[in-house]
């Protein structure tokens, strides 16, 4: 008898299957007695697949037999051994070892799915590792209005286990709000709109007693707006739109001080030189706030950029992005350059300079997108995932290379989404969590649908 590698010749990797082939004509194998083992650990026993383990045992119609198993969740990369033991028709125990090494490469896999389908939620790391998800939308139609159900509901990722878990709800339903940790390691949720308009209250969230308070009440309500934690534990929030007038954006930008009776909120010397949203704002390695394009109330893509200093309370103007972009996102890089993305009328990108106060074009994404997110990677890099292009949403994801400035391909998301959250996590893998899935059916109808479908990179 005669066990071989199948495919995957040169080892066996963390994301693929193993594919071992018994090839022996006169020898008919007992699969109720198959065993499985790699490193140890039964991922066949007694021919049933073990836990969470994809796999199959199937004949291939010549009198030999194809093992299938997923060997992802049982062992790291190293050497590594399957032991195959199994009974023939002669009923004699037959064994085979063979020993590789295991190379971990990088990919996508589907986790557990989150409680409730949901888009324009937060999701916040906790000093435990855990991930907040706050509040969020469901938005369902195909074409006409859509109906607009916003959540209060919050859920926890545990990243050892990979489950969700409910968590203590928000005192008002939320979405398009801001979510930021705060050095004591509870979390600041702020701004947004619930069912009732937009929310200038905020509540704290703290994951030791699972319990919200109040956290103060912006000077102004305000959605689409963007935040940054202030290296002095001070909280930054900028622009969006507010409630005076006809859903005009804005220019003010406020403060949250954390204190033991709930904080308070403060507005800053001046605001900033136009108004501004969906915007980014990206805290600098010199601790200043750098404000860069985003739509103006006349629907304008503005190219323009502002500085925030916390120590002086100032502001002043900066470099222009060479393109006006608005929806996109901004990331620190080492060395403290800024990534700027492309969105989906122009593919190029920029490089913030702090030290030139200038924005220069770098490499072009292969295919850009707008509404998508990105994460800097522990290596450095940038990975943009998911958003939405002409025809709807997009699975793609990209990488950028700040030493290069080249923008490579990497594997792509199980399905479309935007209004999603991609979070780091303190293991180095990125959390993909819900969004909502668009485009347009066959009679030509725009159509969206909320996932509650959640993904894993590593």
């Amino acid at each position: 008898m005669n066990f071989a590698p199948a495919a995957n010749s040169e080892g066996i990797w963390l994301d693929s299957n193993v594919y071992l082939e018994v090839d022996d004509p006169e020898t008919i194998i007992d699969l109720s007695s198959l065993d499985v083992r790699i490193n140890g650990i039964y991922v066949v026993q007694s021919g049933v697949i073990q836990g969470n383990n994809i796999g199959s045992v199937t004949a291939d119609g010549t009198g030999g037999y194809n093992v299938q198993i997923n060997p992802a969740l049982n062992f790291a990369p190293g050497l590594a051994t399957v032991n195959i033991d199994v009974l023939n028709n002669d009923e004699n125990p037959l064994s085979y070892a063979y020993s590789f090494t295991c190379s971990a490469t990088s990919g996508w896999s589907i986790t557990d799915s989150l409680g409730l389908a949901r888009s324009g939620h937060t999701a916040t790391v906790l000093n435990d590792g855990r991930v907040l998800i706050a509040g969020g939308r469901e938005l369902y139609f195909t074409g006409g209005p859509p109906p607009f159900v916003v959540y209060d509901s919050c859920e926890i990722f545990d990243p050892v286990a990979n489950t969700w878990s409910a968590a203590a709800s928000l005192s008002a339903p939320r979405t398009y709000h801001q979510a930021v940790l705060l050095n004591d390691g509870t979390v600041l949720v702020m701004a947004g709109v619930g069912e009732m308009g937009m929310i200038a209250e905020c509540e704290i969230y703290d994951p030791v007693m699972d319990t919200w308070s109040v956290g103060g009440s912006l000077n102004e309500a305000r959605i689409w707006s963007s935040s940054v934690l202030l290296n002095d534990g001070r909280v930054f929030i900028s622009g969006g739109v507010g409630v005076e007038g006809p859903w005009l954006a804005m220019s003010s930008v406020e403060i949250y001080t954390p204190s033991a009776m709930g904080g308070y909120w403060s507005n800053t010397h001046g605001n900033m030189s136009i108004e501004r949203e969906e915007h980014t704002a990206t805290l600098m390695a010199d601790g200043r706030v750098l404000m860069a394009g985003g739509n103006d109330n006349m629907q304008n893509y503005l190219s323009s950029c502002d500085i925030y200093d916390p120590v002086s309370n100032s502001w002043s103007t900066t470099g222009n992005l060479n393109i006006g972009k608005w929806i996109f996102t901004t990331t620190l890089l080492p060395g403290g350059k800024l990534l700027a993305t492309a969105v989906e009328q122009w593919d190029e990108c920029e490089v913030y300079d702090p030290g030139t106060d200038s924005w220069s074009i770098t490499g072009a994404m292969n295919e850009p997108t707008s509404w998508a997110e990105a994460v800097s990677l522990p290596d450095g890099k940038v990975m943009v995932v998911g958003g939405s292009s002409y025809v709807g949403t997009e699975p793609r994801c990209e990488i950028y290379d700040p030493i290069s400035g080249t923008w490579t391909d990497a594997e792509s998301l199980s399905q479309g989404r935007v209004g999603h959250t991609v979070t780091l996590l303190n293991d180095g893998r990125l959390l993909v969590v819900g969004g909502e899935y668009t485009g347009y059916d066959e009679f030509g109808d725009y159509f969206t649908s909320p996932l509650d479908s959640c993904e894993i990179y590593e």
